[in-house]
């Protein structure tokens, strides 16, 4: 959900800070999708951790840094610090994606089930609906506007799909107090 909220609410931040900082927008948008993309395969980590593969994480660490300073070296130089982003969200999910690789041919195991993929169906498609919706209102009451109602679809998605069972039961609890 935070990631969608960022997503959503870029703009119109933008419209509040400083003009010359407009330029990086873009550069929010691939760190977060990196972020994101290093939360839905975060799991692996530890799952190299408390495996006889442990060492892995450190070999590739050290391949990510050097593929990060690499396409920084190159990237930067034409694209400057939107350069910096694409770097950046290519040597993580390269990351992420040789360690979901490596955890599925190895050890069997797929961190993926039917419920992250609709959760990914969800910030898709609320990302999508609210990125472009704005009010006629102050950036700040935009954002504000904007934050309560995706907060509240997206909890009712994911309780209505029951899309994670943490979040359900808490919602469980709240619900019949409303």
């Amino acid at each position: 959900m935070i990631f969608v909220l960022i997503i959503c609410n870029i703009n119109q931040l933008y419209d509040i800070i400083p003009v010359e900082f407009s330029g990086a927008l873009l550069v929010v948008v691939l760190v977060s999708l990196a972020k994101l993309s290093d939360n839905i395969i975060g799991n692996n980590n530890a799952i190299l951790f408390n495996s006889k593969y442990y060492f892995i994480v450190l070999i590739l660490g050290i391949i990510l840094a050097l593929t990060a300073v690499g396409l920084n070296l190159w990237l930067i130089p034409i694209h400057g610090i939107n350069g910096a982003a694409l770097a950046t969200v290519i040597s993580i999910f390269g990351y992420n994606a040789t360690k979901l690789l490596f955890v599925y041919l190895k050890l069997k195991m797929w961190p993926f089930t039917s419920q992250t993929v609709k959760a990914v169906i969800l910030i898709l498609v609320l990302s999508g609906a609210f990125y472009f919706w704005e009010f006629q209102f102050h950036p700040l009451v935009n954002i504000a506007l904007k934050s309560m109602l995706i907060g509240v679809l997206y909890c009712m998605i994911v309780y209505i799909l029951n899309i994670s069972e943490d979040i359900t039961a808490i919602l469980d609890k709240w619900i019949p107090r409303i």
